[in-house]
């Protein structure tokens, strides 16, 4: 029998700093109580594959919100880069109160954008999933990640066809690139959040190492999960 595919509803929220930012909504597959905020990376959107195959995979285990980031799409205002984005997710985050659990998922630097708003609001958020999380962008460049990552994709013909599969705008609104933000590794020392993390051993953009700052500064409950041969982020 032929699966049928989630219908996905636009949605509008109110940010806290007087910004409108857009989400998909896409209902499960069967009735959970569970909300899954899906956080994309960088130049990423939410109308865009892999976001939309992605959100579709995720209604196996709950209802689904992919946002996009304000600056990216149809969301207001400029990408300040991990200054701001985390008060993007609140208003979604507040909306869910009606669900038994809230799932924030976060993919590379959106990953940081959702250990933000876990941090800033324990109380609405259930669980924490971070893909490739970098402890902040600074570091990812010092690391040199997009060079490294520019040079394995280039040398890699199989990795070049699946990368040009991808839809992202790296020329979005972009605010400041410096923007003054916490290290991801100083917020996990107070997070209140379980958190999950999931990496890939050939992640050449952000380092697995990056990840493991902030999973070794973090208390509470949490878990590490190394894909050995996988990739960055989505992949």
């Amino acid at each position: 029998m032929k699966k049928t595919k989630a219908v996905s509803e636009e949605r509008f929220f109110q940010t806290r700093d007087g910004l409108t930012v857009a989400a998909n909504f896409l209902p499960g597959r069967k009735a959970t109580g569970r909300l899954l905020i899906l956080s994309p990376g960088f130049a990423k959107f939410k109308d865009a594959y892999p976001m939309t195959d992605l959100c579709e995979e995720l209604t196996r285990y709950g209802d689904v919100l992919c946002l996009d980031f304000r600056g990216v799409g149809k969301s207001e205002g400029r990408y300040s880069f991990g200054g701001s984005e985390y008060l993007d997710l609140e208003p979604l985050l507040k909306w869910g109160s009606r669900y038994r659990q809230r799932v924030l998922i976060g993919l590379s630097l959106g990953s940081y954008h959702s250990l933000r708003a876990a941090h800033s609001w324990p109380e609405l958020v259930d669980k924490l999933l971070l893909v490739s999380c970098p402890s902040s962008l600074e570091d990812v460049l010092l690391t040199f990640g997009p060079i490294r990552q520019g040079f394995a994709i280039a040398t890699d013909w199989k990795a070049l066809k699946k990368r040009l599969s991808i839809k992202f705008n790296l020329f979005f609104r972009w605010g400041n690139p410096l923007s003054k933000k916490p290290n991801g590794s100083d917020l996990a020392k107070r997070l209140k959040v379980p958190l999950f993390f999931l990496v890939g051993g050939k992640d050449r953009l952000v380092m697995k190492s990056l990840s493991r700052k902030i999973y070794e500064q973090a208390s509470n409950p949490k878990s590490w999960t190394e894909i050995p041969q996988g990739n960055h982020a989505e992949f």
